[in-house]
């Protein structure tokens, strides 16, 4: 089994900003980021708003840009064509672990596992969510919370629809609300003691929140979960598996 695929096993990726990611420093366990939230693995999601590719040592460093900061990400080996091939300013996600800066006072890199395309206009919205999840539950002033709803819905509005969103909203009824089944089965993802699942370690914990959804329900609940960027899928000698991403300071 390579590191990457062992730390696939041991270390669920952590959402960090680019900026932040950046500025985190490095422990005898891991990575810290400034505020305090410890990760061994990480997933950042921004425009590329440069890029170098070195053909002759077959690697290329994209500069992942956001509202926070940027961060540079290592592409090698079964990556390195992905990381070529993309144009500046496309959109987006990386899970990848996090390299010690090789001169004191640089910024942390990133070594990337997956590359994917993604929507950082969606990040925000996402952002704007957990904010207004914070609020609710007493973090911050109560009277910031219509604020924070008003850009929420702002951002709904101008996000455009998934593809296949049509697709699903014509398919079987649902046996109840799909944002709640999402919900409910990621916490019980994040408190499970295993980091990584198979199809059918899914199943069983989809099951557990729906006792009656089909396999065709699974399925959609998986897809719902890659999409929201809660799981992503790693190849492992024995299959596909998934693995968890941990939210903001979670």
């Amino acid at each position: 089994m390579s590191e990457s695929e062992e730390l696939s096993r041991r270390y669920p990726a952590v959402r960090v900003p680019a900026g932040v990611l950046a500025r985190s420093s490095p422990t005898d366990d891991g990575f810290v980021t400034p505020d305090g939230v410890r990760f061994h693995r990480a997933l950042v999601v921004g425009v590329v708003s440069s890029k170098y590719v070195d053909e002759d040592r077959e690697f290329a460093v994209l500069t992942i840009t956001d509202d926070t900061g940027s961060v540079d990400v290592f592409a090698f080996e079964e990556w390195f064509e992905t990381a070529s091939e993309l144009e500046r300013w496309v959109e987006v996600k990386v899970v990848g672990r996090p390299m010690e800066p090789r001169e004191e006072g640089r910024s942390v890199p990133l070594r990337a596992e997956i590359i994917r395309p993604s929507s950082y206009h969606e990040e925000l919205l996402r952002r704007l969510e957990y904010e207004l999840t914070l609020k609710r539950a007493g973090e911050a002033p109560e009277e910031a919370e219509p604020e924070a709803r008003k850009m929420v819905e702002k951002a709904e509005e101008a996000a455009e629809p998934s593809e296949g969103a049509e697709e699903e909203a014509e398919g079987p009824e649902r046996p109840e609300d799909l944002d709640d089944v999402v919900r409910k089965v990621y916490e019980r993802l994040v408190e499970h003691e295993e980091d990584m699942f198979s199809k059918q370690d899914l199943y069983e914990i989809i099951a557990e929140v729906v006792p009656d959804a089909d396999e065709e329900f699974c399925d959609r609940v998986i897809r719902e979960l890659e999409k929201r960027d809660l799981i992503f899928p790693i190849k492992l000698p024995s299959g596909k598996h998934w693995s968890v991403v941990v939210e903001w300071g979670v």
